[in-house]
């Protein structure tokens, strides 16, 4: 088949260092007899001048000759005919052409035969915005498959029957709406049927794949209309139905999930199931059992857990509401509820956990924070009590019970006894948390004695 070809020099529109590396390959490919051409999402997001992170090249040199040629390799996907190679801090995936076989688990190849061509090779690929090919020596695009009329349309097409190409891989729908979300595309009449025909082979995506492409979705600038479209497509209620169902009775889910400080799995997962149980006035379930039913990561559950589990204080939250924008500072009373926090700030889940309250929620409970400045004023604020915390961490002012310069051998002396000694402790840290020059033996054990009558007095 003839392709369109387009003159145009990608190589000018990437990092210089990205473009030394790919020159390198292409003349060790070439010069030992072999094809090279940058493929995939690179030539896609260099066409849209995004910013690229990831360089993927297709060659017609077997797995066992790009070992040879490049020694510096890892075989991340051998079988498949991959081989990731290693050049000064960028790692750069090289595979065989290659045609495939069957897809019994929906997401894999049972098998895979190396290809002869270019054009055989694209025919396997997922959307024709992915299967544009670039040849770095003549600063030519290759186009088999009609994916620059896509572009230019702003429509997300796939190569060949959209049917097929969901029944080899579950996975192609989700990272379709991430494409048209991402990349402002109108999906093609026959994609959502095809999703439909599919969902079967779409339920079998494991949980933590969907995982990867929700958090790559985050990162574009149209995170809602990344999660409109799965809602089209039906794709949401196979993974998310509580996201379905809270859909249209609480739309500020997307407002605030537009604004995700970090861009980060812990914020959707915190606010998917805070909106489903908190919104419907559900008594939390098990959050672990939540969380593996999305088979999130270690770091992801465990902070989760840390955020649902430790709700805001109200007065923190109060504080916040009843400061104007311009006049959120570090008095007395906000000293004290940082210090009641120190303990969270500790740790980065914890840190998250601050984070996350301070900035959702007066977006969950409105409060009169202008809409224009509530996200970068929350931001600042969060800087400025990280600040706070390094200043107290750097005094050595006391926020634990150990910090107290009395403890409870000192009260028993007294005569004091059982629960009156860790009332007394609590109330003395309560004290040199607003007034650490308090700290002091003597002066904490005269404010027991005129507040609390040791057992040996009465």
């Amino acid at each position: 088949m003839t392709p369109l070809l387009k003159e145009i020099d990608l190589l000018s529109r990437m990092p210089e260092r990205f473009g030394q590396v790919i020159q390198k390959i292409y003349h060790t490919l070439t010069s030992a007899g072999f094809e090279c051409f940058l493929v995939g999402g690179t030539v896609r997001d260099l066409i849209y001048g995004k910013k690229i992170h990831d360089l993927d090249v297709t060659t017609n040199a077997r797995p066992e000759d790009i070992k040879k040629l490049f020694p510096r390799h890892v075989p991340l996907g051998e079988k498949f005919g991959t081989i990731l190679t290693l050049h000064s801090g960028i790692n750069v995936e090289i595979t065989t052409y290659r045609s495939e076989s069957l897809y019994s688990d929906g997401r894999h190849p049972d098998s895979v035969l190396w290809g002869k061509s270019a054009y055989e090779d694209v025919q396997r690929r997922d959307f024709t915005i992915n299967g544009l090919l670039f040849d770095p020596g003549k600063k030519t695009i290759i186009d088999y498959i009609g994916g620059l009329g896509d572009l230019d349309n702003r429509i997300l097409r796939t190569i060949g029957d959209a049917r097929d190409r969901f029944r080899e891989d579950g996975l192609r729908p989700i990272r379709g709406c991430r494409f048209a979300a991402s990349l402002e595309l109108r999906m093609d009449s026959g994609i959502i049927p095809a999703v439909n025909q599919n969902r079967e082979v779409i339920a079998k995506v494991a949980p933590e794949r969907v995982g990867d492409e929700i958090q790559k979705a985050m990162n574009a600038t149209r995170f809602g209309t990344f999660l409109d479209c799965m809602r089209q497509t039906g794709i949401l209620r196979i993974f998310f139905p509580e996201l379905e169902q809270i859909y249209l009775s609480w739309p500020s889910f997307l407002e605030n999930i537009r604004n995700i400080p970090g861009k980060s799995l812990v914020y959707f997962y915190s606010l998917l199931y805070y909106h489903e149980y908190a919104a419907n006035g559900i008594p939390y379930p098990d959050i672990k059992k939540f969380l593996s039913r999305h088979k999130t990561s270690a770091f992801v559950s465990k902070t989760v857990e840390l955020i649902l589990k430790n709700p805001p204080e109200e007065k923190w939250m109060e504080f916040i509401g009843d400061n104007s924008p311009e006049h959120l500072t570090m008095d007395t009373d906000m000293d004290l509820l940082l210090k009641k926090n120190m303990v969270l700030m500790e740790s980065k889940e914890g840190r998250i956990h601050v984070h996350f309250w301070l900035r959702y929620y007066p977006s969950i409970f409105p409060l009169d924070l202008p809409e224009d400045k509530r996200g970068i004023t929350l931001k600042n604020y969060f800087k400025m009590v990280l600040q706070k915390y390094k200043v107290i961490k750097k005094r050595k002012e006391p926020y634990l019970m150990k910090h107290l310069a009395l403890d409870g051998n000192d009260l028993r002396m007294q005569g004091w006894e059982g629960k009156e000694i860790g009332i007394i402790l609590q109330k003395a840290l309560d004290i040199v948390m607003r007034y650490p020059e308090k700290n002091d033996t003597e002066f904490l054990l005269q404010y027991a004695r005129n507040n609390f009558q040791a057992k040996k007095s009465r």
